[in-house]
């Protein structure tokens, strides 16, 4: 599904280009939330934290500051990317 969701991404990218509309996927994991709703925690959480090659779980702030990018004044100019926001998991 991620695939297809990146192919309808860059098919709008190219048909709202140059409207001032960008477009953008943000795929996130390792992220501490509370929805997790303790899920997370002890054992488990060491297990996530420890594959994460930052060695930490991402933050909702570092979430919102990328989405305040992206739709604020600077992220203009970037659209049809994929933001894999999760600390290096899916590297390589």
């Amino acid at each position: 599904s991620k695939a297809g969701v990146e192919g309808l991404l860059r098919g709008l990218a190219k048909e709202t280009a140059g409207t001032g509309v960008t477009t953008a996927v943000i795929a996130p994991a390792n992220i501490d939330t509370d929805i997790m709703g303790g899920r997370l925690e002890g054992e488990r959480r060491e297990q996530f934290v420890a594959r994460t090659p930052v060695g930490r779980l991402g933050t909702t702030e570092e979430l919102g500051e990328l989405v305040a990018y992206l739709v604020g004044a600077h992220g203009g100019f970037t659209t049809g990317a994929t933001y894999n926001l999760n600390g290096g998991l899916r590297v390589g």
